[in-house]
């Protein structure tokens, strides 16, 4: 059972194709909290199973975890619906996890946080740009910069926040995990930077179909002021998390 423990595990910190069970379950749900349940939850039970399991994570394994990354974010270039694309985006970053399985438990599990949390809040700002148009595809929505400018602007820092840009804790699981394989297996490496270049194209090309083009309709309401602030304070404690916990500072 010990040797084939990684079975289990490749659910929650997902390999391809297991990581299709986690693609099945997130798009079955279509309340937003039921959806935020499941992306905190999936990678929690990857850690617990991670430690009580002791598995040792041998390289052809990270070679697979890497190859999921890459062809989830490959993936996430042609996708402009926002709720698919969270949802291939959050494969893409949980199977890097695998690279970092040899840290401490509770650094583990901050680096989960760290690339979860941001997941959580695009979930809720696509369920907010349903509620406006009734899709959450780009290009049939777009010029939201200038009829919505909150909800835009908050789509655009949690998307930064998500494609591991600075002071968001994504920039430094990415960091770490580069520096674990750049001694020992230096293509590895390469191919995680290459995730992560894929990871930017495509968040700046889901963007661009969603906040540039001619302005939607002005009577639709914008993101309320209360529920900006409450972001805000989610995005600020977030780049607290990543500067205090992930960033090792």
């Amino acid at each position: 059972m010990m040797d084939y423990g990684w079975l289990i595990v490749a659910f929650f910190f997902p390999l391809f194709p297991f990581s299709m069970v986690f693609m099945k379950l997130y798009q079955k749900f279509n309340n937003p909290w039921l959806k935020n349940v499941v992306i905190l939850v999936w990678p929690m039970i990857g850690l617990v199973l991670i430690s009580k399991l002791q598995i040792v994570v041998s390289e052809w394994l990270l070679f697979w975890a890497v190859f999921t990354s890459f062809f989830y974010a490959l993936r996430s270039l042609a996708i402009k619906d926002f709720g698919m694309w969270t949802g291939f985006i959050a494969v893409s970053l949980w199977s890097v996890l695998w690279t970092l399985t040899n840290k401490d438990t509770t650094t583990l599990f901050f680096y989960i946080l760290g690339f979860s949390l941001p997941l959580t809040m695009l979930v809720l700002l696509g369920t907010e740009l349903q509620k406006r148009f009734g899709t959450m595809y780009a290009g049939l929505i777009g010029g939201i910069a200038d009829s919505l400018p909150r909800l835009s602007r908050m789509l655009v820092i949690v998307v930064l926040a998500v494609i591991a840009t600075p002071f968001f804790p994504g920039i430094f699981i990415m960091f770490a995990s580069i520096k674990e394989q750049v001694i020992a297996l230096p293509m590895l490496a390469l191919a995680l930077a290459v995730c992560w270049f894929f990871w930017t194209w495509s968040g700046i090309r889901l963007l661009q179909g969603l906040i540039t083009g001619p302005s939607t309709d002005d009577a639709i309401d914008d993101l309320g002021m209360s529920s900006t602030v409450i972001y805000a304070a989610i995005l600020i404690a977030i780049v607290l998390l990543g500067l205090f916990k992930a960033g090792g500072l």
